[in-house]
C-alpha cells in the first residue's frame, strides 16, 4: 500500500488540476498505471503543516497553481520524454544538489540572537537559502568542514533546485508564478547559467525573523524565524500577492509599492529593518533606495529620487546608480552601497525625499555589501573591485582592517551578498568568484586577516555534486553498442541499455585518460563524439599542457569502467602528397567519421579549416582540407578582404563559397555528404551550414584535395550538431547569442524533413526551451538525444517523426550527385489473426507498500505496456476521472502533483487501463 503521509488537504479542487483537467487533451504522455495510494494526512500542529503546503490562511493566502504541466512519454508530440542528468524536466542547474555543497553561493548571515546560532547561505543559482546550526558547523576541524544543511527554504527538499518550481521554462513564453514556498536565485530564460545566479544582502532582525530579496521575483519576502516556524514566507513587499514575480508589478510607471532587482549591473539587492521596524530596500534597477513603514506595502520615503515615479540613474549626491545594500546604524544614519557610482553614501536624519547624501570612505571599486560592526563603531564595506572586504569607522571615517589580498582574486574573489558575523567575531564571506566562488569562507577571530581560516564547504568543478547522476555540458552524446555515451565537463559517462532509460538514472561508467571516478574533473576532456559501426568511438579532446595536446581520442567499444584511450591523432599530421597540417591548441570542434572508420573528419576552428583523415586506424594522412588553398592556410576566410573595407579575413563580410572561418561541428548524413557548421562559440565565424557533395571527395586520390564548393548554404543561421535518422530527417540545435536563427530566441531544436531539397527552413520546432542545443544523435530506433551544454543535461525524444502530420511530403529531389533514398519496400501481404490476448501492464513506480512521507508534493507513476500484437490506447484515471487518453502509447512517466494543491484525504484510486486494435482491455493494481 503506498501511503503519502502529510498534512490535511481541503476537499476543494486545486486550480491546478482543474486546469489540467480543462486541457488534458492537449498534454502528451503514455501510460498504463493502477495504483491504491492512501493519503494518510497528519495536522502536523497549529499552522505549522499548512505553512509548509502555502495553504495558510488569509495571512498567506490560497497559492497559485503553478503552470500546467506537460505530460511526456507520447512519440511524435515534440515533447522530450525521458531526461538524463537531472532528477526531472524542471531542473537546469549542473551536477547534483545535495546539502552539503553550493552553486552560485553569494550571501551569507549569522542569526546572533537565537540559541544555538544559526546561518543562513543564499544559495542563488541554486534558488535556495539553506539554514545551518552554526555551532555544529564552527566546531568541525577539518578544511573543508563539509557543513551539511539543516533546513532549506525555497526548495520542497534537499535535493531540489527551480526557478518558482520550473526552471526548465516548460511554458515558454510564460514564466511560472511564485509562491510563498519557492525563491528564484536564477532566471528560466537565462542563456549561460554559469555566468548568471545572483546575490542577496539579506537580514535578521532582533527575532530572529529572516529577510530576504529575492531578486528574479523581484520582491522582498520575511520569513517568521525558519527554525521556529516553517520555511515559507510570511509576508512580501514589491508585489501584490506571493504568486507575482515581474519587475515593478509589470507596471510602465513605478511607484511606492514596486521593486526591480535584475540588471546588466547584476543581480542584487539589498535589505534592512530599523529599530522603529521600518524595513529599507535597495531598489536596484530603479537607482532608488525605500522606506517602507511597519506594516505598509507603501514607501514613505525614497532616496535617490525625487519622487515615487522617477528612475533614472545619476552620480550627483542625491542620486544613484544600482544601489547594491543598505544599513542603518543605532543613530539612524542610513548607509548605502552606491555600486557603479563606485561609492558609499551616508544619509544624515530628518529624511526627506531625494535628499543629498554624503561620501564615506575613499577608494572604494563597485562596493556592493554592507554590514554594521555588532563589536564597535563599524561598518563594513565589500571593495569588490578591490578582492578584499573593509573595516571602516564610522565617526572617524577611516579604515580600520582589511580581510583579503587587494587585487588578488584568489583569495576572496569578489564578495558580494550579505556578511556574516558570529557573537565572537567570526565572519563569513561568500567569494562571487575566484577559485572558492562556490563556497562561504571562516576568517577566524584573531587570525591573520590576509586569508580564510576554514572552507566550510568546498568547491568542486561547476558547482553542486559531481556524481553519477548529473551533468555539467553534456558537449557529446554517441549511441552504440548498446552504450549511450556522453562527453561531460573532464569527463566520459555511459549508460548501457539506452532503451531502458528513466529519469534521472546515473551513469553505469566512466571512462577518459586517466579516468578513476565520477567526480573527477580530467583537463581538456572531453567533447564532440561520434561512433561507426565498428566499435570505433572518436572523442574530441583539447590541449592541456603538461599532459595532451589538442587532439581526437579513440576507444574500443563498448566502453568499460576506466576504460582510456589507445591512441589519439594529433598534430602535425602528414598530408598526401607531401607536408604536414599543424596548428595551436584550439581545440578539434567537430568530429564526424564514415561506418567503419575509412575516414575522419575534424574541424578545426582557430585555423579556419575542416580536413579528412584517410585510414585514421591504421595510418593516417590528411587527403582533403576545405576552407583553404594551401595546407598551410589557416586564416579566417582566407584573408581576403572581399568587401574592400580594408579589413581582411573578417567574419561573413569576407566570406566567399569556398571559405570558412571558425567552423564548428561537422555530420555526415545518411547518404555520406558532409555537412559544416560555419561558426563556433562563442560567437564567432559566418554563422551559416554549409553541405558538401560526397562525390565531390574521391576515395583513392593521390594528392591532397583543396577548398571544395558546397552544394547547398543555409545562410544566417548560427547552430550546432547536426543529426539524422534513419530516412535522412536531420535536426539541430542553434546558438541564442545570434538573435536571427530560427525560433524565438533560437532555443528550440528544428527539425527538417528534407535538408538536401531546396528549402531551407525547418518544418517544425521542438517545445523544449534549450540555452545551447549543442549535441544530438539518433539511435538505431531513431530516438532523439539531445544535449545542452549550459544546462548539463540531455533530453530523449522517442521517435519525434512519429507523427506523420508533421513531416512534409516525399523528399524533393537533391541538389546532391549523391545517391537517392532507397524507396521503402513494398509491405507483403499480413496473415489475418484472431487476437484474444489482452495488454500486458507493468508497474515500475511507485512500488507496491511505499510510504511517502512528509509533505506530499508530487506522486511520480511509471509503468509500460506491451501487447502480442500492438497497444492502440492507454488511459489514465484517478477516482474514476480520465486524466489522459493517448493513442499509440506503451509506456508513461506521469507526475501527479498534490501540494501545494487541495486533495480529499483518505483512499485515492490511479488506475490505467491499455487496450489493443481487437478491443482487449488489459489493466493492473499495486496497492
Amino acid at each position: 500500500m503506498a501511503k503519502l503521509l502529510g498534512t490535511n488537504f481541503s476537499d476543494t479542487q486545486s486550480n491546478f488540476i482543474k486546469k489540467f483537467n480543462d486541457n488534458r487533451k492537449q498534454y502528451t504522455s503514455l501510460g498504463i498505471a493502477a495504483i491504491f495510494i492512501f493519503l494518510s494526512l497528519i495536522y502536523l500542529g497549529p499552522l505549522g503543516g499548512l505553512e509548509d503546503l502555502g495553504l495558510i490562511g488569509q495571512k498567506k493566502g490560497d497559492q497559485e497553481a503553478q503552470a500546467g504541466e506537460v505530460v511526456r512519454g507520447a512519440a511524435g508530440d515534440k515533447w522530450a520524454d525521458i531526461i538524463i542528468g537531472k532528477p526531472e524536466f524542471s531542473e537546469i542547474v549542473p551536477n547534483t544538489v545535495v546539502p552539503n555543497r553550493l552553486w552560485g553561493s553569494r550571501g551569507v548571515i549569522i542569526d546572533r540572537n537565537s540559541s544555538p546560532q544559526r546561518m543562513y547561505v543564499w544559495d542563488g543559482s541554486n534558488s535556495r537559502i539553506l539554514g545551518f546550526n552554526w555551532e555544529n558547523c564552527l566546531s568541525k576541524t577539518t578544511d573543508p568542514a563539509n557543513c551539511s544543511a539543516d533546513i532549506v527554504i525555497g526548495q520542497p527538499n534537499m535535493n531540489s533546485t527551480a526557478c518558482n518550481g520550473d526552471s526548465g521554462f516548460q511554458n515558454f513564453p510564460n514564466r511560472a508564478p511564485a509562491s510563498a514556498a519557492t525563491l528564484c536565485g536564477l532566471n528560466e530564460d537565462q542563456l549561460s547559467i554559469s555566468e548568471a545566479g545572483s546575490a542577496s544582502n539579506m537580514y535578521i532582525d532582533s527575532a530572529s525573523n529572516l529577510y530576504v530579496t529575492d531578486i528574479h521575483n523581484n520582491r522582498v519576502l520575511k520569513y517568521i524565524d525558519p527554525f521556529a516556524t516553517d520555511k515559507v514566507a510570511d509576508d512580501a513587499w514589491g508585489q501584490n500577492d506571493f504568486s507575482g514575480n515581474d519587475c515593478n508589478k509589470g507596471q510602465s510607471v513605478i511607484d511606492a509599492s514596486t521593486l526591480c532587482f535584475k540588471s546588466n549591473q547584476g543581480r542584487l539587492a539589498g535589505v534592512h529593518v530599523d529599530s522603529s521596524g521600518n524595513l529599507w530596500v535597495t531598489d536596484t534597477v530603479n537607482n532608488r533606495v525605500l522606506r517602507f513603514p511597519q506594516g505598509s506595502k507603501q514607501a514613505n520615503l525614497v532616496l535617490g529620487q525625487d519622487d515615487f515615479t522617477s528612475r533614472g540613474a545619476g552620480s550627483a549626491l542625491d542620486e544613484l546608480n544600482h544601489p547594491a545594500a543598505v544599513r542603518v546604524n543605532d543613530e539612524g544614519q542610513v548607509y548605502v552601497a552606491d555600486k557603479v557610482n563606485n561609492r558609499v553614501l551616508v544619509y544624515d536624519p530628518p529624511f526627506t525625499n531625494g535628499m543629498s547624501g554624503r561620501n564615506f570612505g575613499t577608494g572604494f571599486k563597485n562596493p556592493t555589501s554592507l554590514e554594521i560592526d555588532p563589536f564597535q563603531s563599524g561598518i563594513w564595506v565589500s571593495n569588490f573591485g578591490n578582492s578584499v572586504v573593509e573595516l571602516w569607522d564610522m565617526n572617524t571615517e577611516s579604515k580600520v582592517r582589511e580581510v583579503g589580498t587587494r587585487g588578488n582574486g584568489n583569495v576572496l574573489g569578489n564578495v558580494i551578498g550579505s556578511i556574516g558575523i558570529d557573537k565572537d567575531g567570526n565572519m563569513l564571506l561568500t567569494p562571487g568568484a575566484g577559485a572558492r566562488r562556490y563556497d562561504v569562507l571562516l576568517f577566524a577571530q584573531g587570525q591573520p586577516a590576509h586569508t580564510w581560516t576554514r572552507r566550510l564547504f568546498g568547491s568542486s568543478v561547476a558547482g553542486n555534486q559531481k556524481d553519477a547522476f548529473g551533468l555539467v555540458n553534456a558537449r557529446g552524446i554517441a549511441i552504440s553498442n548498446n552504450q549511450l555515451i556522453v562527453g561531460d565537463a573532464g569527463r566520459i559517462m555511459f549508460w548501457n541499455n539506452p532503451g531502458s532509460l528513466s529519469n534521472g538514472q546515473p551513469a553505469d561508467g566512466y571512462a577518459g585518460l586517466g579516468s578513476t571516478s565520477f567526480s573527477q574533473f580530467i583537463s581538456g576532456c572531453c567533447s564532440v563524439m561520434k561512433a561507426d559501426k565498428n566499435n570505433n568511438l572518436w572523442v574530441s579532446a583539447a590541449h592541456t599542457a603538461g599532459f595532451a595536446p589538442t587532439r581526437v581520442e579513440h576507444y574500443n567499444l563498448p566502453l568499460s569502467i576506466g576504460e582510456e584511450p589507445d591512441f589519439w591523432i594529433n598534430y602535425p599530421i602528414p598530408v598526401l602528397g607531401g607536408g604536414q597540417i599543424d596548428g595551436d591548441r584550439g581545440t578539434f570542434y567537430g568530429v564526424a567519421v564514415t561506418e567503419n572508420s575509412e575516414f575522419l573528419w575534424i574541424s578545426h576552428p582557430n585555423t579556419s579549416r575542416v580536413f579528412r583523415v584517410r585510414n585514421p586506424l591504421t595510418n593516417p594522412v590528411v587527403d582533403v582540407v576545405l576552407g583553404q588553398t594551401d595546407i598551410n592556410g589557416t586564416a579566417c576566410n582566407r584573408g581576403v578582404d572581399l568587401d574592400g573595407d580594408g579589413k581582411a579575413g573578417e567574419e561573413i563580410d569576407d566570406a566567399q563559397l569556398n571559405t570558412l572561418c571558425y567552423p564548428g561541428h561537422v555530420a555526415l548524413d545518411n547518404f555520406g555528404n558532409l555537412y559544416v557548421q560555419d561558426h563556433s562559440l562563442e560567437i564567432r565565424g559566418n554563422r551559416r551550414m554549409l553541405i558538401f557533395d560526397n562525390s565531390t571527395f574521391p576515395t583513392n586520390n593521390s594528392e591532397v584535395v583543396l577548398a571544395q564548393n558546397p552544394v547547398k548554404v543555409f545562410e544566417n543561421v548560427a547552430a550546432w550538431e547536426m543529426a539524422f535518422d534513419s530516412q535522412n530527417r536531420m535536426v539541430m540545435g542553434f546558438n541564442q547569442y545570434y538573435p536571427s536563427n530560427p525560433g524565438d530566441p533560437g532555443a528550440f531544436f528544428a527539425a527538417y524533413n528534407d535538408p538536401l531539397g531546396s528549402g531551407t527552413s525547418p518544418e517544425f520546432l521542438f517545445n523544449d526551451f534549450f540555452s545551447m542545443g549543442f549535441s544530438a544523435a539518433f539511435d538505431e530506433n531513431d530516438n532523439l538525444y539531445a544535449g545542452d551544454a549550459n544546462r548539463g543535461r540531455l533530453l530523449i525524444y522517442k521517435a519525434p517523426f512519429a507523427d506523420s502530420s508533421q513531416q512534409s511530403p516525399s523528399p524533393s529531389e537533391s541538389p546532391v550527385a549523391s545517391p537517392s533514398p532507397s524507396p521503402s519496400p513494398s509491405s507483403s501481404p499480413i496473415e489475418s489473426i484472431v487476437d484474444d490476448e489482452s495488454p500486458n501492464v507493468v508497474i515500475t513506480s511507485p512500488p507496491d507498500g511505499a510510504v511517502i512521507e512528509g509533505k506530499p508534493g508530487k506522486v511520480i507513476i511509471n509503468a509500460q505496456a506491451t501487447d502480442n500484437i500492438a497497444v492502440t490506447r492507454v488511459q489514465i484515471l484517478i477516482d474514476g476521472e480520465i486524466m489522459i487518453s493517448l493513442d499509440d502509447a506503451t509506456s508513461v512517466y506521469y507526475t501527479w502533483n498534490i501540494a501545494p494543491k487541495k486533495i480529499a484525504s483518505g483512499a485515492h484510486l490511479i488506475e490505467a487501463r491499455a487496450f489493443d486494435a481487437a478491443g482487449n482491455l488489459g489493466s493492473t493494481l499495486v496497492t
